[in-house]
């Protein structure tokens, strides 16, 4: 069931019963209730980088379950999604290449067990999204971390409790790997941790090797709801998420390896 409406008291009959006179047992149960271990999206995705020619070529696995599922695989596997929701729930992991991306995916693999895990694969390219300045490049992150947020809560003149959709793990890792040798020369503009009574968001950049750079971004919903005068946690981690998806990679070519 998607999450609005879970946790709900609702009438349980047998199909068949629909058809008779008078329904002998009527039973109210409540419907399933997710939580954090069960409602989880994992995106890996290896970019090449050719500092030569500019382009980045992307191969992306997105691994989906629980509420993630629920709501957004079939946004991959027909290009649906359902109009009443938080327009990021429309976005798939290459949302900042293509667009509205009409291409529809068929699973890897799919489970019609709950949590109902399913994984796609996927590949896209871009030439636009790196710059070149001597020997340094830009990357630009926009809309690369699709993490469902509410961009207009606030704490002003707010009177009632927070409730995020459901709780939840979802991790959006990269993994640059160029053409050449390079250093990275932002991370400390990247990282980031945050702890709060919302949940946890880390940024994580490192150099894995001499051609080689990992950015992970790792958002946990841990709380059903927020105190009203808690809710500077919630702006907290929304702002840092923004921040992520404005932001740029920056990269020096190894000076051994200029000609």
């Amino acid at each position: 069931l998607p999450f609005y409406w879970e946790n709900t008291p609702a009438l349980y009959i047998k199909f068949y019963s629909l058809w008779a006179q008078k329904i002998a047992d009527l039973n109210f149960i409540n419907t399933h209730a997710s939580n954090a271990s069960e409602n989880i999206r994992v995106c890996n995705v290896k970019t090449t980088v050719d500092l030569n020619q500019l382009q980045l070529d992307c191969e992306a696995t997105v691994s989906l379950s629980g509420q993630f599922s629920t709501m957004t695989r079939n946004l991959y596997a027909f290009n649906h999604v359902d109009s009443t929701l938080n327009p990021l729930y429309g976005r798939k992991i290459n949302y900042a290449f293509a667009g509205d991306d009409p291409i529809v995916l068929k699973p890897q693999s799919r489970s019609t067990a709950y949590p109902f895990k399913t994984n796609f694969k996927l590949n896209y390219s871009s030439s636009e999204m790196i710059e070149n300045k001597g020997s340094e490049y830009q990357i630009k992150l926009k809309d690369w971390f699709p993490h469902i947020i509410e961009v207009d809560v606030s704490a002003a003149k707010r009177n009632l409790k927070y409730y995020p959709d459901f709780q939840s793990q979802d991790l959006i890792k990269y993994f640059f790997v160029f053409s050449d040798s390079v250093n990275l020369l932002n991370k400390e503009d990247l990282d980031i941790a945050i702890s709060n009574s919302f949940g946890t968001y880390t940024i994580t950049a490192n150099q894995v090797n001499p051609t080689t750079i990992m950015v992970a971004s790792e958002f946990r919903v841990t709380s059903e709801f927020v105190e009203v005068n808690k809710i500077g946690d919630v702006v907290d981690i929304n702002a840092a998420i923004r921040k992520l998806n404005e932001g740029v990679l920056m990269v020096q070519k190894d000076s051994a390896g200029l000609h």
